[in-house]
């Protein structure tokens, strides 16, 4: 095989999206893997995808949200508006055999906040220039480099759960900040004898510094316990 030219991935890469045999493993919307020597393809797999557990379900809660589901893949285009059809994604809003540039182009040319959630080292670029990026845990180490959230297990069906801790969280750091404020305003005010008629004992004053800060505390701790 010396001076021979070696390729193996999907039709793309190995130049055989034309040839005979893909042609009906495309059509039936599989994902085809190629392996070519020299431009010629020598062997073709036509490969299922199943949909991960919870993925559809994932989808519809986002969607009943608002939330507009994107599905953009490096696959053929067989397979991924099969995908996209089982997750209840239009086709309008697919797009197949898309490269890391064309991922990110694509995310770019999207309006307002934007998730981006990948698992491999394709998927960088997006996950990085992205409003928010999401990791699946079993994705390249160049992708968890690039990433604001890491799901640790092979669970897409906690992306919801995702956004709502951070919703709440978001609501926490707020209400932690109008507390320190009111709490620090009127520890001031105090401390410059502006409240002429009350006293504050120094014992009490060094004590209330400890206190205030348990709320902010509590309120963390509890995002532990999702609402039911």
């Amino acid at each position: 095989m010396r001076n021979r030219l070696l390729r193996a991935g999907n039709t793309c890469c190995t130049g055989a999206a034309s040839h005979a045999a893909v042609q009906p493993l495309l059509a039936r919307g599989h994902t085809v893997f190629c392996f070519a020597i020299d431009g010629s393809p020598v062997a073709v797999f036509g490969l299922d995808d199943s949909l991960r557990a919870g993925a559809a379900e994932a989808v519809a809660a986002l969607q009943q949200r608002g939330i507009a589901v994107h599905v953009v893949s490096g696959d053929d285009g067989g397979a991924v508006h099969v995908v996209a059809a089982g997750l209840g994604v239009p086709r309008a809003r697919t797009r197949a055999r898309a490269s890391p540039a064309d991922k990110l182009a694509y995310m770019r040319g999207l309006n307002g906040v934007v998730v981006v959630c990948g698992d491999g080292t394709n998927d960088a670029a997006a996950l990085a220039q992205a409003s928010v990026g999401v990791h699946m845990s079993q994705g390249r180490d160049v992708a968890r480099a690039a990433v604001d959230a890491l799901i640790t297990r092979d669970d897409v069906g906690v992306l919801p759960d995702m956004l709502d801790v951070s919703a709440r969280a978001v609501w926490r750091v707020r209400l932690a900040f109008a507390w320190t404020f009111g709490y620090n305003t009127l520890a001031v005010l105090l401390a410059a004898g502006a409240l002429v008629r009350v006293r504050v004992p120094p014992s009490l004053a060094g004590l209330g510094e400890k206190v205030s800060v348990l709320p902010v505390i509590g309120a963390a701790v509890l995002l532990r316990w999702p609402r039911a």
